[in-house]
């Protein structure tokens, strides 16, 4: 287990309240409730059950993890290829602008918080064509020294905090 200052970094990462946006987003949820794909408590369980199967796990959390190590060895041009991969595989355009408001937003949190002056900061700004959201919260998880696997649930319950 982490220290105490570490749980509480990953905690305000996690919170809805971190103001990036994450709770504006229904990763299609709201698509699925109007093509009548989801109408009960039941099936919006299931759905959600299997975004999280079928996508937080196979894709964004892999790339948390991959991100989180790469930061924590300055490996920037793995980060700059992560960031890529989450750019091209991003299925609708509202899933990609999603990704990237989202990256942009903690971005500008990280230049005006105490880890402003850190030089992976200034390297996640220079990602093109602009950092992505789970590039930009493995960095600030990095801050906050806590294990992946921590990193990873908080990435996780943000996620579905924001659902």
């Amino acid at each position: 287990m982490s220290t105490p200052a570490a749980l509480l970094g990953l905690l305000q990462l996690a919170s809805p309240a971190l103001p990036v946006g994450g709770f504006s987003y229904s990763e299609g949820l709201e698509a699925a409730v109007e093509a009548g794909l989801v109408g009960s408590e039941a099936q919006a369980g299931d759905w959600l059950l299997d975004q999280l199967a079928l996508s937080l796990a196979r894709a964004d959390l892999g790339v948390v993890a991959e991100a989180l190590a790469a930061w924590q060895r300055g490996d920037t041009e793995r980060i700059s290829a992560l960031n890529d991969w989450v750019h091209a595989t991003r299925e609708t355009a509202e899933l990609r602008l999603q990704a990237e408001q989202m990256g942009r937003s903690l971005l500008e949190w990280l230049r005006h918080g105490p880890q402003a002056a850190d030089p992976r900061v200034a390297a996640l700004a220079a990602l093109a064509p602009t950092p992505t959201w789970p590039v930009a919260f493995a960095l600030a998880a990095a801050h906050t020294e806590a294990t992946e696997r921590e990193v990873l649930l908080a990435f996780a319950f943000g996620w579905a905090e924001n659902m």
